[in-house]
């Protein structure tokens, strides 16, 4: 019953229009000019069934994004295998030049941290021991720069005496010189010490300020913190609170800074010639249908001798967050022939092209319609760096939707269903 009604409602109008036009007097032609064009503003069956109209939050929702077609040079490109990995000039291992027992745990794993923010906090003996020699060194060198100024003092008075008047016999002046030079030694050994002494803690990671601090109190803290060296994510943590750490450790905290990560492409051999560094990629992860851009950082000189491929690192942009290293990906990477200059044609975003019927098709806006589209077919050729050749059904200049054509396809589909 529901096929018979819809079909009867063209012929309904059409009858309506038909009546309606034998009624106008035939001088009248601005009339019949006026019903001629409201008949051609009814969209028929066909057009009504491939539009698609959203409200206003669902086209910001899913990202519809309406561009116009223009014409590109397409640059050849190769496709191949690929996978994530950590950008190995972004990772940090942290360990500690001290041993100790974990005092305070203030990261735990999959945390994002700053460069500079306390990792761990330790009880350190050994960071006490250090101190407390500092202490040492620095209290000698002040007794002994004491001594030094008195032994100055009495040598340079006597020896004063001696050259004005003889009063000073020449070998007391010798002995108080002998004891001066020996004040000076010391002074010099004392220095050296507690200079090491202080190093030794600024290896540990104490500023002069809080050098300056221990110097004037005397207090010893034994507490030794860990903190990051770049910004980036806690991936392993191999320590628990109250855990002993030992420097031979190489590694207690792993951080990776995520925002740029490496794909590493496996290319095959006949296809690296055209391939250089800096070149263009775009990779899909998985099978997802997103795609990210990233640069050919490297190429290695070596090749497998088992699967006479070598490996194309490409730099990618960790934007989002989404990426993970160990994930399976396609890298499409620009291979430009040399001495070889693409001619421009129309191409759209692979993203604007859905197929509907076996038949490749883009979504273009109706005019006077607001968030409405409707379907256009086109004969497209083979995708190039993203980009797909259109070789008829769309025009230079004319709009269409170029991201979020998914959602239009799926919101036709149902909307077939329910017809």
């Amino acid at each position: 019953m529901h096929k018979n009604y819809t079909t009867k409602i063209p012929i309904v109008v059409c009858l309506t229009f038909a009546s309606a036009c034998e009624r106008v007097p035939s001088g009248d032609d601005n009339v019949k000019d006026s019903l001629n064009a409201a008949h051609a503003a009814q969209p028929n069956e066909a057009e009504r069934s491939s539009r698609v109209t959203l409200d206003p939050d669902a086209v910001r929702h899913y990202g519809i994004k309406i561009e116009t077609a223009r014409r590109l040079v397409l640059i050849p490109t190769i496709v191949a295998p690929a996978r994530v990995a950590f950008n190995a000039e972004r990772v940090s291992h942290v360990g500690s030049l001290v041993g100790g027992r974990v005092r305070e745990l203030r990261i735990r794993q999959g945390d994002f941290v700053k460069k500079g923010d306390a990792l761990i906090v330790l009880d350190s003996q050994e960071v006490g021991e250090a101190q407390n020699d500092f202490l040492q060194k620095s209290t000698t060198l002040n007794v002994t720069n004491s001594a030094l100024e008195l032994a100055k003092i009495a040598y340079e008075r006597d020896k004063n005496l001696y050259d004005q008047s003889n009063v000073i016999s020449l070998s007391e002046v010798q002995r108080l010189e002998g004891v001066f030079k020996t004040a000076e030694g010391n002074w010099h050994m004392a220095e050296v010490a507690a200079s090491t002494a202080e190093n030794k803690l600024h290896l540990m990671g104490m500023d002069q300020q809080v050098i300056k601090v221990l110097e004037q109190s005397h207090e010893v803290n034994p507490k030794f913190t860990l903190v990051a060296s770049i910004d980036g994510q806690v991936t392993q943590l191999n320590v628990a609170n109250g855990g002993l750490v030992r420097p031979e450790r190489e590694s207690i905290v792993t951080l990776v800074d995520m925002s740029v990560l490496w794909v590493l492409a496996d290319v095959p051999e006949p296809k690296l010639v055209n391939i250089l560094p800096g070149a263009a990629a775009r990779v899909r992860i998985g099978s997802s249908t997103i795609a990210v851009e990233g640069t050919v950082s490297y190429i290695s000189p070596e090749i497998d001798s088992a699967t006479r491929s070598a490996h194309v690192r490409i730099e990618v942009k960790n934007v989002d967050g989404r990426l993970r290293a160990g994930a399976f990906a396609q890298a499409e990477i620009a291979a430009p022939r040399p001495g070889e200059q693409g001619m421009a044609v129309l191409a759209v975003p692979d993203d604007a092209i859905q197929t509907i019927d076996n038949t490749p098709v883009v979504f273009v806006p109706v005019d006077a319609e607001e968030h409405s589209f409707t379907k256009r077919a086109v004969v497209i050729g083979s995708p190039v760096g993203g980009m797909v050749p259109v070789s008829s059904g769309l025009k230079e200049g004319e709009a269409y939707v170029a991201a979020g054509s998914f959602i239009l396809k799926a919101d036709l589909a149902k909307s077939t269903l329910v017809d």
